[in-house]
């Protein structure tokens, strides 16, 4: 029988090994800051930026980095806005980069995203990827700052195929044995 054909779908929470973010909340609690509570399984809680930066103010900051625990055909992204009664840093217009390396970036996707607080998402061509990262162009705000939020997100990619890995620096390795029977 030939293989299945590839599908897309909604990567498991594991498959994220890490999550960054260019900048964050320190003094949220444990329900709003840091970029890991973006991947916690758990909308109550929230990634959200900082709220009274000390240097300037820019959206230029307000993204949202995954790690993935190997190379996906990533094509798609899903984003949940906060789930409390508070509409700052629902990100409005955004993109998708995506990158083998977490130093080079593709633009994979952009565009606008409503004001609901239902699920939003993204698909795009599938790109060969490690990392993918959430840009924020602009967000709601019921201030004069700017603010980036997300109570969850996913990465979408293509499932049952292995994707060729693409060039990436070779890390050298060192056999331990070898060096111990020295």
């Amino acid at each position: 029988t030939p293989d299945p054909e590839p599908v897309a779908e909604e990567l498991p929470l594991e498959a994220i090994v890490a999550t960054t973010a260019g900048d964050y909340e320190t003094d949220g609690g444990a329900s709003e800051g840091p970029a890991e509570l973006a991947t916690d399984g758990n909308a109550g809680t929230k990634w959200h930026t900082e709220w009274f930066p000390e240097e300037g103010n820019s959206y230029e900051t307000h993204w949202l980095q995954l790690e993935l625990d190997g190379f996906y055909e990533v094509s798609g992204f899903k984003y949940l806005p906060r789930q409390d009664q508070s509409t700052n840093g629902d990100i409005t217009k955004y993109q998708i980069l995506v990158s083998v390396n977490g130093k080079d970036w593709t633009v994979a996707a952009e565009g606008t995203w409503d004001t609901t607080t239902d699920w939003k998402e993204v698909s795009f061509e599938p790109q060969s990827a490690k990392y993918v990262r959430l840009q924020t162009i602009e967000a709601t705000s019921d201030q004069s700052l700017k603010f980036a939020s997300a109570a969850e997100v996913r990465v979408v990619a293509y499932v049952g195929e292995t994707p060729d890995t693409p060039d990436v620096p070779d890390v050298p390795t060192v056999n331990k044995n070898a060096l111990d029977a020295a």
